[in-house]
């Protein structure tokens, strides 16, 4: 039986006086009551949600640099130590050129699982290729023929790995030359990606008073560090295996009088692999560039795992712009907050019950399956009288920077070319030819490089800005894209009616701390029955 029409109408007319009672949230697009509403949409999710806007208490606003110049002493340095060198100018710009676009190109070593899969690949293309062409089927071949043609196959296999990241090698300098060249393509590139890193603590005051800097090559990160600092610290620990790009570096560091030690001190070590002892903590460990020198996965994870043993206060990984290069960094990142909440329940039931601590909730929770190790460690540390105690794999860490959280990063679910957090610094050009490359020809580069910084200890409480990773102006509007504490990825237009917000959003400047404090007020599930 249908429903008469006059039914249906009573029926709507109900359901719409319902939906008119019911109160709708009101939302200002105008600053009012020092806030602001916008429409956000979360790039990785696509989910729409209303996102209340108003400014950071306290915000602590730092020069937002773009261009570092290398000190005018390590320029004048290398020029000393590229004249020592005795390769003319042209030749030795050629092969620095080279050096830079080797460098450039350069992956991270594919794992052997990758390898298999990608080899599968190939020989499947090959055979299917052969298949479609007119010829005597493989079975019916000679056997000489066969294995002729299984070589055949397995050099041009070889040959297509080679022209992809499956030929991975890690950087060695044979000749006292190559470390000139490197030094030259990279020492102001390199500088300007560690200083634009370093001003990271200029928002805290920290200043180190030892640093480890490990795979210093060129000296880098020292001139940084000297730079952001100058020479008050106790002890700098340079580590790099190969002995002539650690020559060279100590050839700039000695200046234009090479009899002299120039900044050669005392407090200054060399050393070709890192003292086992742990007795030795370092305020600021710095490793640059270092991670794509190594073989594989689990190397790289236990060089980190060592350095953060050696760790007293922050750790600093950089790397390339590349998506593999920001995966590592990632996996380093995950390493350290895993494992500084991942408890060793054998030790903490010892513990708990030498102290009577031990019942049947705290063993609910230390063997329940379900319960991730940051929700343990939460629990656990809650219920103890010394939370620090707390028998972790490795000591507690938190992101200091670019993240604003310990959460998963919302880049990787991004689609491919866009997974890569990206932070940028401009230096100047140093050639030996005297020409320039730089595409605005005004004698300056661009370094893109992604990072983070771990902190030992645990995260503060109170506000944390978001992170600005990318802003575009036009048309009275700014539309910012911003990593935020609590929901993931968010971008949003701010228009000129917003006021005071509007001024602060266009005041930002990409890769520095979002001035604004973001909360989603209303999800997509929520914008529907609106």
């Amino acid at each position: 039986m249908r429903p008469s029409c006059s039914l249906l109408t009573r029926v709507a007319a109900s359901i719409s006086a319902r939906e008119t009672a019911k109160p709708k949230p009101e939302y200002n697009r105008t600053y009012e009551n020092g806030q602001v509403h916008v429409t956000s949409i979360n790039p990785g999710t696509n989910e729409h949600s209303v996102y209340r806007l108003s400014p950071v208490k306290n915000y602590k606003a730092t020069k937002g640099l773009r261009f570092f110049p290398l000190p005018e002493q390590a320029v004048e340095g290398l020029k000393v130590a590229l004249v020592n060198c005795q390769r003319p100018a042209k030749q030795l710009q050629h092969e620095a050129d080279q050096m830079t676009e080797k460098l450039n190109q350069r992956r991270f070593p594919a794992s052997p699982k990758e390898v298999q899969a990608a080899r599968r690949e190939i020989v499947g293309k090959i055979r299917s290729k052969e298949n479609n062409d007119e010829m005597i089927p493989f079975e019916m071949l000679d056997e000489k023929i066969k294995k002729a043609h299984d070589n055949y196959l397995q050099k041009e296999v070889q040959k297509k790995l080679k022209k992809t990241r499956f030929n991975w090698k890690a950087l060695e300098f044979g000749k006292s030359e190559e470390a000139a060249a490197f030094s030259l393509s990279r020492l102001a590139p390199y500088f300007a990606e560690v200083k634009k890193v370093l001003s990271e603590f200029e928002r805290n005051g920290f200043k180190p008073e030892t640093i480890l800097d490990y795979g210093g090559g060129c000296g880098s990160a020292f001139w940084a560090v000297r730079e952001q600092w100058g020479d008050d610290f106790q002890e700098y620990c340079f580590i790099d295996t190969n002995d002539l790009i650690t020559q060279f570096a100590m050839d700039i560091m000695r200046g234009s009088n090479s009899t002299e030690p120039g900044l050669i001190s005392k407090k200054l070590y060399f050393r070709r692999a890192l003292i086992p002892s742990l007795q030795n903590k370092y305020d600021l460990v710095i490793i640059h560039r270092t991670l794509i020198e190594i073989g594989s996965h689990e190397q790289r994870l236990e060089l980190i795992s060592r350095l953060w043993q050696r760790t007293n206060k922050y750790l600093v990984i950089i790397e390339s712009d590349m998506e593999d290069a920001f995966s590592a960094i990632i996996q380093a990142r995950n390493f350290i907050l895993t494992n500084s909440v991942k408890i060793d329940s054998h030790i903490l039931r010892q513990t708990l019950e030498e102290n009577n601590l031990m019942s049947e909730e705290m063993s609910q929770i230390i063997y329940d399956k379900q319960m991730s190790y940051s929700e343990k460690y939460c629990l656990i540390r809650e219920k103890l009288s010394d939370p620090n105690a707390l028998p972790t794999f490795i000591e507690h860490g938190h992101v200091y920077a670019p993240c604003p959280h310990d959460l998963g990063c919302p880049k990787i679910d991004l689609p491919k070319g866009k997974k890569s957090c990206k932070f940028f610094a401009r230096w100047n050009e140093i050639r030996a030819d005297g020409k320039t490359k730089s595409k605005k020809r005004d004698g300056t580069g661009v370094s893109a490089f992604s990072y983070v910084i771990l902190e030992k200890g645990h995260r503060p409480g109170g506000v944390h800005p978001g992170r600005l990773l990318d802003k575009k102006t036009a048309g009275g509007c700014v539309t910012c894209t911003v990593c935020t504490p609590f929901d993931g990825l968010q971008r949003f237009p701010i228009s000129k009616r917003a006021g005071p917000i509007y001024q602060l959003a266009k005041g930002a400047e990409s890769g520095q701390l979002f001035p604004l404090e973001g909360n989603v007020v209303q999800s997509e599930i929520g914008l529907l029955n609106l």
